[in-house]
């Protein structure tokens, strides 16, 4: 059983809950663990950094769920299909892969078909999300990537999103990839199949996005980080500050992101 100092007890003004800042100190591998002990607890943290704090939100049994940081009802609308860990194949450095379940596009030749089928796989419940979210403590793992199936399939990113945004709370200097068929000036930024209401708060959580259909006359086994030439790896933090696309430069040895 963790010992915690807990300051600034205080009810919210939401009916049944109450806010405890909860203050951890020793080392990171002391306060990875008792972060564990709290997301199993249903405790829903705003705030996490290595030897400061974790401020917590609702702890105790009577919370309700609170969508704003992923603690969603059991009833899911997205399966996945696998998730990878200590991943070095999708994204820079060592990550979480998680793939979800669904895909309209069924570009010819796709790596992961069987993931197309939206009910494929195993839901996405809390109890995934939470292993993923432990999966990302260590030092060593530089973030999550995203894949499919297809993310932006708009039933994907309505579940994605309170995921991610608990990842960004939790874990604000690791990075967020992810892997889209769609392109981000036609279809994402407009119109599209990989638009919907909660797409343009959705882009703000990714870091790096790979975009385009995989087509196989453009495959390259060379390629880092993606399949086919045509796909582009976006640095999305210099997208939004340019307001234009701008690509994800490489370690300058893989400098035309090739091995």
């Amino acid at each position: 059983m963790f010992r915690f100092r807990r300051l600034n007890v205080q009810k919210s003004p939401a009916k049944n809950k109450t806010e405890i800042l909860v203050i951890l100190s020793g080392s990171t591998q002391f306060v990875d663990a008792a972060c564990k002990y709290l997301l199993r607890k249903s405790c829903s943290p705003l705030q996490y950094a290595p030897k400061a704090g974790i401020l917590c939100q609702g702890l105790g049994a009577e919370h309700p769920p609170d969508t704003r940081y992923g603690d969603v009802p059991q009833e899911n609308t997205m399966n996945y299909a696998t998730i990878k860990y200590c991943d070095i194949a999708n994204g820079e450095g060592v990550r979480t892969s998680l793939f979800v379940s669904g895909c309209r596009r069924h570009c010819p030749n796709c790596f992961n078909a069987v993931a197309w089928d939206f009910g494929y796989g195993a839901p996405f419940t809390k109890e995934v999300r939470n292993e993923i979210l432990e999966s990302l403590a260590p030092g060593y793992i530089n973030g999550l990537s995203l894949l499919g199936g297809e993310p932006f399939e708009p039933e994907n990113q309505r579940e994605l999103l309170p995921f991610i945004k608990n990842v960004k709370v939790l874990y604000p200097n690791k990075t967020i990839w992810c892997y889209t068929g769609n392109n981000l000036e036609h279809e994402i930024w407009q119109p599209g199949p990989g638009r919907c209401e909660v797409t343009d708060e959705f882009l703000q959580y990714i870091d790096v996005l790979v975009d385009g259909d995989f087509v196989q006359d453009q495959y390259d086994i060379s390629l880092r980080f993606r399949g086919s030439s045509n796909q582009r790896i976006i640095d999305m933090n210099k997208t939004r500050a340019a307001g234009r696309v701008v690509l994800w430069q490489d370690d300058p040895i893989f400098a035309d992101h090739k091995m």
